[in-house]
């Protein structure tokens, strides 16, 4: 029996981190409405082409439809009857892509005696750490049950902060409400966007320039896990890398951090951020 981890490309898992742990992906679909074209949102760690079309272009996102999700869970199920499935996806009320792997899963385990899908509760890397995480506790043995349990855990403590330079493509996605890209035109504060476990994006503070907004993710996260937890981080950011260098500093030096990377965001979360001056954090519990 091998428990094989299945996920979907809003965790943006680094492509080298997919192959160690054989993570499965199911993508997401960006269309892009110029052009009426559409691509799979592939997994890759190059960006930079697809961030720049942004800045010209406004696109959308469609979730997987639960026939795609059929084929790689049947795929692998029969490679060995023995063999089980944990999927982890992308938070219900982000996307319909938990629905689609619920459809699948019924279809060809109606039992629910080989395969378990679970609502991430978040997105980005929220929802990757949690997959990542799941791939190790299999490579440890453990059991379906208590990689699940596993999972829940750290589900419960997500944190995703992130500032926006732009905040027109989340009000149009329905992500804020109008209200908040009225002040951000008429004030030009920046906004902080905060998501949690079950919870749409929120408006967490405003503040006035790049500077204080590193500052106060930085705070926020750390009232929110006070000074003594073990996290791991994924920094995130679309045109800054330098700006994602100094938010990690600031993290390091208010927060537990055993385990960090920076990068950018997958591209069907980029999406709905915007490509301009976007950088943040997702921030969970190191379970060992």
């Amino acid at each position: 029996m091998t428990i094989r981890i299945f996920t979907d490309s809003a965790a943006g898992i680094q492509i080298e981190t997919l192959k160690k742990y054989q993570i499965e992906t199911v993508e997401l679909t960006i269309i892009w409405d110029k052009n009426l074209d559409q691509e799979v949102d592939h997994p890759t760690d190059d960006l930079s082409k697809f961030y720049n079309r942004l800045t010209n272009e406004i696109a959308t996102t469609a979730h997987p439809e639960p026939e795609r999700f059929k084929v790689a869970f049947r795929e692998w199920l029969e490679v060995d009857d023995l063999n089980e499935i944990i999927c982890i996806t992308i938070s219900k009320l982000l996307s319909n892509t938990y629905y689609s792997a619920v459809l699948a899963a019924q279809a060809i385990d109606p039992d629910g005696s080989k395969i378990t899908v679970i609502d991430s509760g978040i997105a980005a890397m929220g929802e990757g750490w949690q997959v990542i995480e799941a791939a190790r506790a299999v490579t440890l043995g453990k059991t379906r049950l208590e990689i699940c349990d596993k999972v829940y855990a750290i589900r419960e403590k997500a944190l995703v902060l992130f500032k926006v330079g732009d905040i027109s493509a989340l009000v149009r996605g329905g992500r804020i409400p109008d209200v908040v890209l009225a002040v951000q035109n008429r004030i030009g504060l920046i906004p902080i966007v905060v998501m949690t476990n079950g919870s749409k994006a929120r408006l967490g503070a405003v503040v006035l320039n790049n500077r204080q907004a590193l500052k106060k993710i930085a705070k926020l996260a750390k009232n929110n896990f006070g000074d003594n937890v073990s996290l791991r981080a994924s920094v995130n950011y679309t045109d800054c890398f330098e700006e994602a260098k100094k938010l990690l500093e600031e993290l390091g030096e208010n927060l537990h951090l055993v385990e960090s990377i920076i990068q950018q965001p997958p591209r069907v979360i980029g999406v709905h951020t915007g490509p301009k001056g976007v950088t943040g954090v997702c921030l969970v519990p190191a379970s060992d």
